[in-house]
């Protein structure tokens, strides 16, 4: 750290809690106390780190659509040599935040942009993980739906390096399922309120969390590490998904699907045949083992 820092006509990209206040730098305090203005996604958020530590720095709203309306005035401020700092809600800004296009335009500007690091929900989510994987790929938000989705997934499938997703809570079941149904049942952790009084680390498989074995919290957030592929996944043990095409039709059938529209999901969304996929669902519903769950 200089003795001039914060530099003049520089922004900064610090990182802030993700959760607890008390895990911010005594860097990141110095920066935000000496920059100009401070360009936060959520003002009320950014306020309340600030007035915890004493900072009375300008908040400036920078979330949503207002990144791109006010990239150019921030430029020009920071090229007459004001002092600029950009934090998100929680962690590192850029990822999965507002802040990438403001970076990428001051860069492109000839404008200083220095990171201040700190809390990543990311990193500190891979260290507990309890996943032996030396190599993580960060996949951020996955797509709500459609085309985008099932080619964000099918990427996956392969991918031999530990995952790390973030997921709204309304979502989870869904995603799990999903998760489930294209890569099949892979070891993960499950972390929610991370830092907080409330933290919650939950190491199950992508069968358990899919198949509801899993009580997780309606509220908040949710980052998700999942185990990468294994030799055998990579070669895929049957192209048909002939692992994955009982455990999935299981599943549906538990939420009250009929046997001909979980085969259609499931030909759908494993890429088997219809026919197959129906078969299947029959056999299981005239199983012993179906009939004693009826009971």
């Amino acid at each position: 750290m200089t003795k001039t820092e914060p530099a003049p006509g520089t922004l900064y990209v610090v990182a802030t809690p993700i959760g607890n206040l008390e895990d911010v730098t005594l860097r990141a305090l110095k920066v935000l106390g000496g920059a100009d203005w401070i360009a936060a996604e959520d003002t009320r958020r950014g306020r309340t780190l600030l007035e915890r530590h004493k900072i009375k720095t300008r908040l400036i709203s920078f979330g949503g659509d207002m990144e791109e309306r006010k990239t150019p005035a921030l430029l020009e401020r920071l090229a007459a040599g004001e002092r600029g700092a950009l934090i998100s809600d929680a962690g590192t800004p850029g990822a999965s935040d507002p802040g990438a296009r403001l970076v990428a335009a001051a860069a492109a500007a000839g404008i200083p942009v220095c990171p201040i690091p700190g809390a990543s929900a990311v990193a500190a989510a891979f260290s507990v993980s309890g996943l032996e994987s030396p190599r993580f790929v960060f996949e951020g938000f996955l797509p709500r739906s459609g085309e985008k989705r099932r080619r964000a997934l099918a990427a996956m499938k392969n991918e031999e390096r530990a995952a790390i997703v973030f997921e709204s809570a309304n979502r989870m079941p869904a995603t799990m399922a999903d998760l489930f149904s294209e890569l099949g049942d892979r070891r993960l952790s499950i972390m929610r309120e991370m830092t907080k009084f409330n933290e919650e680390i939950i190491r199950t498989t992508l069968g358990e969390a899919a198949g509801g074995a899993v009580k997780l919290n309606p509220k908040g957030e949710y980052t998700i590490v999942i185990e990468g592929a294994r030799e055998r996944d990579a070669s895929a043990v049957d192209d048909d998904g002939d692992e994955r095409l009982p455990r999935l039709l299981r599943i549906l059938a538990g939420a009250g699907m009929s046997a001909r529209d979980a085969a259609k999901a499931a030909s759908e969304f494993l890429e088997v045949p219809r026919n197959k996929a129906y078969a299947e669902a029959t056999r299981l519903n005239q199983s012993p083992e179906h009939e004693r769950e009826e009971d």
